[in-house]
């Protein structure tokens, strides 16, 4: 596409946002599929549960400052969410443990997503 010099930056502008946007969302979906296929163990302290898994990064992508949601569903199938801890870095073929304490709730099933991520 041409335009006029007046515009040229502008132009620039947008091409880059697109790029950035498409960039995000494709490390979007890659540390969403990473975390959908993790398996959560759960161990019970007297009542209080934690949940753990490891996973490694099998994408190009180095994140950063990673935060999982975790949705923990009670033998009722009621719905609680908590957060395993973060992550500063995880480049590339690097195996992460993801861990939850605390929680008061049995959870028969485990489903997480990516709360907060950036990427390098």
């Amino acid at each position: 596409m041409t335009v006029s010099d007046e515009y040229a930056d502008h132009l620039k502008d947008a091409v880059d946002f697109g790029r950035t946007v498409t960039a995000y969302d494709n490390a979007e979906d890659s540390i969403n599929d990473l975390v959908a296929s993790a398996i959560w163990e759960k161990s019970d302290n007297h009542g209080s549960y934690s949940y753990v898994t490891v996973i490694e990064n099998t994408t190009d992508h180095t994140f950063e400052d990673v935060t999982l949601r975790l949705s923990l569903y009670d033998a009722d199938n009621v719905k609680t969410e908590a957060y395993a801890s973060t992550v500063r870095s995880w480049a590339p073929g690097e195996k992460v443990k993801f861990e939850c304490h605390s929680s008061d709730v049995d959870a028969q099933r485990v489903v997480a997503t990516a709360d907060h991520f950036t990427t390098k």
